[in-house]
């Protein structure tokens, strides 16, 4: 009898459920990976790398940090993609840091918890500030002010979001 429910449940195949929810998963990191380009892009260009006002994606950004290890990187780019990477490096670890961290800095240390939220909302504004003053966004106040927290809110939601689905997708599969 244990054999038999051993052999069923090892040819069990995944839900079709889970294979919805890591499609979902991965369509918010293909959407997160966009906004992180465009972040980049904006921050780049508040330092004064002009780089072209588009809102498109420029897949060569991805580049950027082999060209500076490498030293190929124009010298007048290395300032602006410090500040763009860095910016976002930042904004994406404290988010996970608020996210995961949170849990247990609530548990051990509570001002460590305050500090991972303020970080994580410093970091926000601080990517909210550049979107806004880049020169992409163009049109009227409220096309900007989506543009500003369309950006700045998916780069930090959106990984939290692709996780969630990942996790339902291993519950279900």
């Amino acid at each position: 009898m244990a054999e038999a429910t051993a052999a069923t449940s090892s040819n069990k195949k995944g839900s079709p459920l889970g294979t919805f929810f890591y499609a979902i998963g991965f369509l918010c990191l293909a959407f997160w990976v966009a906004i992180l380009l465009d972040e980049i892009q904006t921050s780049e260009a508040w330092m004064g790398m002009h780089i072209g006002a588009s809102l498109l994606p420029n897949w060569l950004v991805l580049w950027q940090p082999v060209q500076l290890i490498t030293g190929t990187l124009p010298a007048d780019d290395i300032a602006p993609v410090f500040v763009g990477w860095i910016v976002e490096l930042l904004v994406l670890g404290f988010t996970f840091a608020f996210e995961i961290g949170m849990l247990h800095a609530k548990r051990y240390n509570t001002k460590l918890a305050k500090a991972f939220g303020t970080l994580c909302i410093a970091a926000l504004l601080y990517d909210g500030w550049t979107n806004w003053n880049s020169g992409f966004a163009h049109g009227d106040m409220a096309h900007q002010l989506m543009f500003v927290i369309g950006l700045a809110a998916g780069a930090v939601i959106l990984p939290i979001i692709a996780l969630a689905f990942f996790k339902l997708a291993q519950m279900e599969g």
